[in-house]
């Protein structure tokens, strides 16, 4: 089976898909950190007076157990997709304000993903991030097309 570009996975009895091929698995958990780089500007005292932020990303680790019949089904459940890949999350439970977690939408797969036995069972976990800070007209889409 062969992967070209994007990856959906939806609610937590859902599909992995990988350019439209859908792969039977479920999410066991997806894990979400923000995070920016930031850069301190000092006076001449050595005293903070600001910063300058950059590359802010919103970063998901995603494990993924099969759900196959059979060990040929579930081999092809767990295997690598192409990079860099589309992945879209979609059906995820979101919490309300003031506490937000907004896990849906796409981020970039860039490479990373291991394979793991978790709780006796296989498990893929894919690393993949969205960037927060693209320039007007960039989009994640556009950022995949450039790069095949």
């Amino acid at each position: 089976m062969t992967y070209t570009g994007s990856a959906t996975v939806k609610g937590v009895d859902g599909t992995v898909s990988f350019a439209g091929v859908a792969v039977a698995a479920i999410p066991d958990s997806v894990e979400g950190e923000h995070t920016a780089e930031l850069e301190e500007f000092k006076n001449g005292l050595n005293q903070l007076i600001g910063f300058s932020k950059s590359d802010e990303r919103y970063s998901v680790d995603i494990v993924l157990f099969p759900k196959a019949a059979g060990t040929a089904a579930a081999r092809g459940a767990l295997t690598y997709p192409d990079v860099p890949s589309k992945v879209t999350l979609a059906g995820l439970p979101e919490s309300a304000a003031p506490d937000t977690v907004l896990l849906n939408g796409d981020y970039i797969y860039t490479g990373g993903a291991a394979r793991s036995v978790v709780r006796g069972q296989n498990a893929l976990r894919l690393r993949c991030f969205r960037p927060l800070d693209l320039p007007a007209g960039v989009t994640i889409t556009t950022l995949i097309a450039a790069a095949a």
